[in-house]
C-alpha cells in the first residue's frame, strides 16, 4: 500500500528563555503526539498544519513555511487496516492557547523541553527532530 501524507507543527513558546514544545494525545490510541491532519487540496502543508493545531490543540501563531523534517508512522484506519503516514513538520511559534477548541474534550496536552517531549513519543524520527529542535531562527 502507498505512503500517505500527512502534516503536522511543533507548536512551540519560549520561557525564561528555555523552548517548551506542546505534545497532545492521539484520540485513538492515547500516545504523545504533534498536532497533525491530511493536506487538503490548494491549501499549502504549513497552513493545513496551523489549521490542525488550532482544531486538535487549541493553539494559534506564526508557522514557519520551510518544513524541519519528517517522520513516519503506522496509522490505523477505521476499517482495521493500517497505512504508513509520511508526516512533514513544520515549526509554530505560539501566540495564543484557547480555553476552549474543538477537540479539547477528545485529547489531553502537555507543554515540555525539548528532550522530555522527545522521550515521550513513540516514533522515532519524530525524537530526532524534537531534540534536535532549535527555535531561535523561528521567533518573531
Amino acid at each position: 500500500m502507498p505512503t500517505r501524507r500527512q502534516c503536522a507543527v511543533i507548536p512551540f513558546v519560549t520561557i525564561n528563555g528555555k523552548p517548551h514544545i506542546l505534545l497532545i494525545t492521539s484520540r485513538e490510541t492515547g500516545r504523545w503526539v504533534l498536532p497533525k491532519g491530511w493536506p487538503k487540496k490548494g491549501r499549502p502543508l504549513h497552513k493545513q498544519a496551523k489549521r490542525e493545531a488550532f482544531e486538535e490543540a487549541g493553539v494559534v501563531g506564526r508557522v514557519g513555511r520551510t518544513k524541519l523534517g519528517h517522520f513516519s508512522y503506522a496509522k490505523q484506519l477505521k476499517n482495521g487496516k493500517s497505512v504508513t503516514c509520511k508526516v512533514e513538520v513544520y515549526p509554530m511559534q505560539v501566540k495564543t492557547q484557547y480555553l476552549t477548541w474543538p477537540e479539547k474534550q477528545e485529547r489531553k496536552q502537555n507543554w515540555l523541553p525539548p528532550q522530555k517531549a522527545a522521550a515521550l513519543v513513540a516514533e522515532k524520527d519524530l525524537s530526532l527532530l524534537l531534540k534536535s529542535f532549535n527555535p531561535k531562527k523561528f521567533e518573531a
